[in-house]
């Protein structure tokens, strides 16, 4: 299964925190994973900064992303959205790069979560 297909909770919860936190469906209808989204924005608005925790298969993983996210949809948007630049990584390592084009595609299952994630707050 692509988890950029997953079924995403609409209407994330905060928690005691403010940390996001997501439901995944898995597809069968039975919650299979919850993500925790934190967003802090830097100095520029255009600019979003944070980490989303990730449970995938084994374990799980912490994501790190910077996203310039604009006001309004784009053709070089990912997806045609709202994302012009979005970089991922975890352990040190990128796992996903877009730049108006995706430079790299999703490395890890946890890319893929966190992309999904990504696109469904920043649509």
């Amino acid at each position: 299964m692509h988890w950029n297909t997953a079924v995403y909770s609409a209407n994330p919860t905060l928690d005691i925190n403010g940390t996001l936190i997501y439901n995944v469906y898995n597809g069968t209808g039975n919650p299979s994973r919850i993500c925790e989204s934190e967003d802090v924005s830097m100095t520029n608005r255009l600019w979003h900064e944070g980490a989303i925790l990730v449970p995938t298969q084994d374990s799980k993983t912490i994501v790190h992303y910077w996203a310039k996210v604009y006001d309004e949809d784009s053709p070089f948007g990912i997806s045609g959205g709202r994302i012009s630049k979005l970089m991922l990584k975890a352990n040190g390592e990128i796992i996903y790069n877009y730049d108006r084009g995706e430079d790299i595609f999703p490395q890890t299952e946890a890319a893929e979560i966190a992309l999904a994630i990504l696109m469904k707050e920043y649509s």
